[in-house]
C-alpha cells in the first residue's frame, strides 16, 4: 500500500471511530479516531503533501459536530415524516418559510399532497430542490399548476423524471418556458409524449437540440407539427435521423 492509499484508509478508520465516539461517548473511541488521523496526516506528508498539524481538542470537537449534525438531520426528517396531513396543511406561513432543506426532504408524497396552494408557492429555491423524488408524484394537479416558474427552474435532474405524465401535461406554458438544458434531457419518454400541442411551442429554443432522440422519436406527428419554425430549425441532424418519414414530414421546416 502506498502512502496516499494508507492516508485514505486511515481517514476512513478515523471517520468510523468518530461516529462510534458520538454514539458511545467514549474517550477511547475519540483517541482511536485522533490517532488514525495523525497516521493519515503523516502518510500524507510522506506522500509529498504539505505538513498537517492536528490538535486533539479541536479535532474531537469537529468530528463530534459533523456526526452529531448527521444524526440530528436524520432525527429531524423522522419528526417531519411523523406529521399528519392535517398538521402539514395547518402549518403557518412563517413555519413553511422556516423549514430547513433537511425538513422539506423528509416530507412524504402524502404530506406533499396536503400542502395547500397557498403554502406551496412559499417554498424557496433552497427548499424546493430538497423535496424527495419519491414525494414528487404526490403533487396534485392544482399544486402543479400553482408552482412558480422559479420553483420549476430549480428542479433537479433527479426530481424531473419523478413527475407523473398527468402532472407534466398540466404544466402551464409559462412553466414549460423555463425548463433548462439540463432538465429537458432528464425527461422520460413517457413524459415527452405527454406534452400537449399547446405546451411544446413554449419550450425554450435552447432546449431543442438537447431533446433526446428517443424522446423526439416517440412524439406523435401532431406534437412534432406543433413546434414553431424557430424551434424546427434547431433540431439537429442526429435528432432528425431518429424520426420516421411521417414524423419528419410533420415538422414545419427542416435543416
Amino acid at each position: 500500500m502506498n502512502a496516499t492509499d494508507y492516508a485514505t484508509s486511515c481517514s476512513a478508520a478515523a471517520a468510523q471511530a468518530a461516529a462510534a465516539a458520538v454514539v458511545n461517548n467514549t474517550a477511547e473511541q475519540n483517541m482511536i479516531a485522533y490517532q488514525a488521523h495523525i497516521l493519515a496526516a503523516n502518510a500524507w506528508t510522506a506522500a509529498g503533501g504539505p505538513q498537517i498539524t492536528i490538535n486533539m481538542e479541536s479535532y474531537a470537537a469537529s468530528q463530534h459536530l459533523a456526526v452529531a449534525e448527521t444524526l440530528a438531520n436524520a432525527a429531524l426528517q423522522a419528526q417531519i415524516a411523523a406529521l399528519s396531513t392535517t398538521q402539514v396543511a395547518n402549518l403557518a406561513t412563517a413555519e413553511i418559510v422556516g423549514l430547513s432543506a433537511v425538513s422539506v426532504g423528509g416530507l412524504t408524497s402524502t404530506q406533499v399532497a396536503a400542502l395547500t396552494t397557498v403554502q406551496m408557492p412559499l417554498l424557496s429555491t433552497t427548499q424546493f430542490p430538497a423535496i424527495a423524488s419519491t414525494a414528487i408524484p404526490g403533487f396534485t394537479t392544482a399544486q402543479v399548476v400553482n408552482l412558480t416558474t422559479t420553483q420549476i427552474s430549480v428542479l433537479t435532474t433527479i426530481q424531473v423524471p419523478a413527475f407523473t405524465t398527468a402532472q407534466v401535461a398540466s404544466l402551464p406554458t409559462a412553466q414549460i418556458g423555463v425548463l433548462s438544458t439540463t432538465q429537458v434531457p432528464a425527461l422520460t419518454t413517457a413524459q415527452a409524449v405527454s406534452f400537449t400541442t399547446t405546451q411544446l411551442p413554449a419550450l425554450p429554443l435552447v432546449d431543442m437540440p438537447v431533446i433526446t432522440t428517443s424522446d423526439l422519436a416517440a412524439m406523435s406527428t401532431a406534437q412534432l407539427h406543433s413546434f414553431t419554425t424557430s424551434q424546427d430549425v434547431l433540431i439537429t441532424t442526429t435528432q432528425l435521423a431518429a424520426l420516421s418519414t411521417a414524423q419528419a414530414a410533420a415538422l414545419q421546416t427542416h435543416q
